[in-house]
């Protein structure tokens, strides 16, 4: 969720530099994990970033095993880094594997937290008249789910989904 939320937050904070506003970003831990993005006129300024907001997709297709260009990455790391900020691309299978460590790791630790488990549940549509009448969340469709009714979904999460299971 904090991937998720601080995506949107640079999305906010690209947009809002295109439409002349400058945006300041502060999280506050002490105040339920918040964000507070302060927004003041400044000169409109577009972005590569903000540019590509609107091309940008998702697939939750098995990926096909193809390289990526080294032209790609460089592509990547170029729209990736800037600000203070460095995109590392790993590309080594042995830095690979040990980053899916850490990764499994954390997972295993998410399944492990109840809240965590809870708020995941929440945010998932089961079947299609979620996705129409709340208009957020993670479509279980999209994934390869069966779509089906929000009770028997539950049911069926809480049967399949734990830590022990994503082992």
């Amino acid at each position: 969720m904090f991937v998720s939320l601080g995506c949107a937050t640079e999305n906010l904070i690209q947009a809002a530099q295109a439409f002349g506003k400058h945006g300041e970003v502060s999280f506050d831990a002490a105040i339920a994990d918040s964000v507070k993005i302060t927004l003041e006129p400044s000169k409109a300024v577009t972005s590569q970033l903000f540019n590509t907001i609107p091309q940008r997709q998702c697939t939750r297709a098995e990926y096909d095993s193809r390289k990526v260009s080294n032209e790609d990455l460089k592509s990547l790391e170029s729209a990736g880094s800037g600000n203070g900020v460095h995109l590392l691309m790993l590309t080594e299978p042995a830095k690979v594997e040990k980053v899916l460590e850490y990764v499994v790791q954390g997972n295993t630790a998410q399944m492990s937290d109840r809240p965590f488990v809870d708020e995941l549940e929440a945010w998932i549509r089961f079947g299609y008249d979620e996705v129409v009448s709340k208009g957020d969340g993670l479509f279980s469709g999209s994934t390869g789910n069966p779509v089906i009714p929000r009770w028997l979904g539950t049911k069926m999460f809480n049967l399949f989904f734990s830590a022990k299971k994503r082992e």
